[in-house]
C-alpha cells in the first residue's frame, strides 16, 4: 500500500493529535446519565507492532503481550498510553469505551556501552521524563483541561481507573482538581490509620501518620470486616460481587494529603488466590453501585478492573 499521499497531507502543518478527540468531549454530556454524573475513564498502555524494515522514530524492543506465560518473547513496536471514556449503557450491560487520548510514549534512548558519565547522567534524567507514569499523568491532566474548557463538563468529577503500574506516587500526588483515581495496590501494602490529635506536644519530629493499619491481605482474612454485596455487570452477565471496604487509611506513596479507602474484591467463581484489592480515594466510593448496575446514580464502578481475565495480586 502506498502511503505517500497521506504522509504529504500530514506533513503540511503541525498537528496536535489531542484536537482529534475534541468532538468526543463536545458530544459527551448527552451520553451521561444525569447532569451531575461524573466522567469515568480507563487508562492503560499498549504496544503497536512495527512491520517492515523501515526505521521509525520511537520504535523500541518491548515485551510481547501475547507471549505465553512460560516464555517471555520480545517484539519491536511503538508504545502508547491510551485513555478511553466509558459510556454507560442504557440497560445493565457492558460499557462502551471511546478513546480520548492516544499519547506516544517512547522510552529514552540508552547510551552505548562505555559512554561518558555525562551521557549516562543525561540518560537517567531522560528515563524519568519518558516513564509511562509521567506520560499517563500528563494525559490525565490534559483530559481534565479539555473538560474544564467546556461548560457542561467543567464541574463534573473525573474518575480514572487503571492497573497497578499507575498506582504510585508519581500519579497520585499529581492528580488534577476534581479527579479521583481507582487502581490496584499490592496485597502487602503498608497502610496507616489517620493520626489522632491528642493535644499533647510530642518530642522530636511531628508525626504525620497514625498507627499501622492492616494490609489488604490481612483485611481479606479478617472476619470482623463484613463482606458487602455489589451488583455489577461482570464477565458477560449481571453478578453479585463481594467486597470489603476499609478506610479512610493513608499510604505513604500517596502522601498524607490523600485519604484512601481499600476495597478487597472477591470475584464470583474465583479461588482466594485470585482475589485482589484496589485503592479508592475516600471521596470516590459513595457512587460505586449506581454505575455498575446501570441505575440512575452514576459513579465509579468496582467492576472496571474485573473481566474475563483477572490477574492474581502481586
Amino acid at each position: 500500500m502506498d502511503w505517500t499521499s497521506d504522509y504529504r497531507l500530514c506533513s503540511r502543518c503541525v498537528w496536535d493529535p489531542r484536537h482529534l478527540f475534541d468532538p468526543v468531549f463536545d458530544r459527551l454530556s448527552p451520553l451521561l446519565r444525569s447532569p451531575d454524573a461524573p466522567v469515568v475513564m480507563a487508562v492503560d498502555d499498549t504496544l503497536c507492532r512495527k512491520s517492515g524494515k523501515k526505521k521509525i522514530p520511537g520504535v523500541t524492543l518491548a515485551r510481547d503481550p501475547q507471549s505465553p506465560a512460560f516464555r517471555v518473547n520480545f517484539c519491536y513496536g511503538l508504545r502508547f498510553v491510551q485513555l478511553s471514556v466509558l459510556i454507560p449503557p442504557g440497560v445493565p450491560g457492558p460499557a462502551r469505551a471511546l478513546p480520548v487520548r492516544f499519547e506516544l510514549a517512547p522510552p529514552a534512548e540508552k547510551p552505548k556501552k562505555g559512554a561518558s558519565a555525562e551521557a549516562q547522567s543525561a540518560y537517567r534524567q531522560e528515563k524519568k521524563k519518558h516513564a509511562l507514569t509521567v506520560v499517563g499523568r500528563q494525559a490525565m491532566s490534559s483530559v481534565r483541561q479539555s473538560m474544564d474548557q467546556r461548560e457542561e463538563l467543567h464541574y463534573r468529577r473525573l474518575i480514572l481507573c487503571g492497573d497497578g503500574s499507575y498506582t504510585n506516587g508519581n500519579v497520585l500526588k499529581h492528580l488534577p482538581e476534581r479527579t479521583t483515581y481507582i487502581g490496584r495496590i499490592r496485597k502487602d501494602a503498608k497502610l496507616h490509620w489517620p493520626l489522632e490529635q491528642t493535644g499533647e506536644k510530642a518530642k522530636g519530629r511531628p508525626r504525620r501518620y497514625g498507627a499501622v493499619a492492616p494490609t489488604p491481605e490481612q483485611i481479606l482474612h479478617d472476619a470482623s470486616v463484613p463482606w458487602v454485596k455489589v451488583l455489577c455487570f461482570v464477565a458477560g452477565e449481571l453478578r453479585e460481587v463481594s467486597v470489603k471496604v476499609v478506610g479512610p487509611v493513608y499510604w505513604r506513596k500517596a502522601g498524607v494529603e490523600m485519604p484512601l479507602q481499600v476495597v478487597v474484591i472477591r470475584p464470583a467463581g474465583l479461588p482466594a488466590s485470585q482475589w485482589f484489592q484496589v485503592a479508592v480515594p475516600a471521596t470516590g466510593l459513595s457512587d460505586l453501585h449506581g454505575w455498575a448496575t446501570g441505575s440512575a446514580n452514576f459513579g465509579a464502578s468496582l467492576c472496571v478492573p474485573l473481566g474475563d481475565r483477572v490477574q492474581s495480586p502481586r
